[in-house]
């Protein structure tokens, strides 16, 4: 499988559709996210998302089950981050460990990374959890 397979690519015509849908309605959700507050960092930072997505946040990363590849597809999640300079060198690579040894269903590994930063003076956080199976790297607005 190709890593980027894992990925839902965010096109400018779904970014316009986006600021479509809010003009109509600036409270809209999508997958429990207030699209709002999700809309500057995608628009500044993000150019894909994972194809899973959680319920608890908006998935950057999510991998269900066993890749062949896992740092090859955590990397290329992390890109975007990194060139944004939201992540260092350092801290992508604890997450791809996280994501090496991290066993769905398992609770002791339930929780990694975590980390609160700014876009644009929008406040998120961003943490890596692993639930239903699915080992995901979330973003809301942060409530600060």
């Amino acid at each position: 499988m190709d890593v980027a397979e894992l990925y839902y690519d965010f096109t400018p015509e779904l970014i316009e559709k986006w600021e479509a849908v809010l003009k109509e309605n600036p409270d809209a959700v999508w997958n429990e996210n207030r699209m709002a507050d999700i809309l500057p960092f995608i628009r500044a930072v993000m150019p894909r998302i994972g194809r899973n997505q959680s319920l608890l946040g908006l998935s950057l990363i999510s991998i269900r089950g066993q890749v062949d590849d896992i740092e090859g597809a955590v990397r290329y999640g992390l890109e975007p981050l990194l060139t944004y300079g939201i992540l260092k060198p350092e801290e992508a690579v604890e997450i791809v460990e996280w994501y090496r040894r991290t066993v769905p269903g398992d609770p002791s590994t339930v929780r990694g990374y975590s980390k609160n930063f700014q876009v644009g003076g929008v406040g998120y956080e961003m943490w890596a959890d692993c639930y239903a199976g699915c080992r995901d790297l979330n973003l809301r607005r942060s409530k600060q």
